[in-house]
């Protein structure tokens, strides 16, 4: 019987059998977060949803939006409507400018703003999505068009 070395990995087969696990995981990753950050920011896009028809189920009653949060009723839960910034998911901003217009914002759980403009009851009430973007600062008034100051929410508006 002759000896035979027993057959093994090259390095470079060891080389790129680990850069392939590796690509492999990274794909992975990036399509699972890919995957529950839409769900996020459809979470945080629905919040806006249901900030804007109460806002116009307001305006229907009063004829123009509120600034005042504890105005709009029928929010359900897990959601907080503030008139500053909103700091945490979950929290939505609202912002009524001078004109009328109505800007509100929502921050999601990966900390990206979503921020949309409703047109005034005047113009229509059109709504208009205007930004989703990494942000630190997550503010109704950013939705606000320029050259229109926001009414503010601690000023008697009725």
């Amino acid at each position: 019987m002759s000896w035979r070395p027993a057959k093994a990995f090259s390095l470079l087969e060891l080389v790129t059998t680990t850069f392939l696990v590796g690509l492999l995981s990274v794909g992975i990753i990036f399509a699972y977060q890919e995957i529950f950050g839409s769900v996020s920011t459809r979470e945080a896009e629905g919040h806006i949803n249901r900030v804007v028809s109460a806002q116009q189920n307001f305006a229907g009653v009063y004829g123009k939006y509120t600034p005042f949060p504890a105005d709009l009723s029928g929010m359900g839960r897990n959601l907080t409507v503030v008139a500053g910034r909103s700091k945490r998911s979950g929290d939505v901003s609202i912002s009524v400018g001078e004109k009328g217009t109505l800007g509100v914002a929502a921050l999601d759980d990966r900390g990206r703003c979503s921020v949309r403009r409703v047109s005034s009851l005047e113009d229509g009430s059109e709504s208009t999505k205007v930004a989703f973007t990494p942000s630190a600062v997550c503010d109704g008034r950013a939705a606000l068009p320029d050259g229109e100051p926001p009414i503010a929410a601690t000023s008697a508006a009725f």
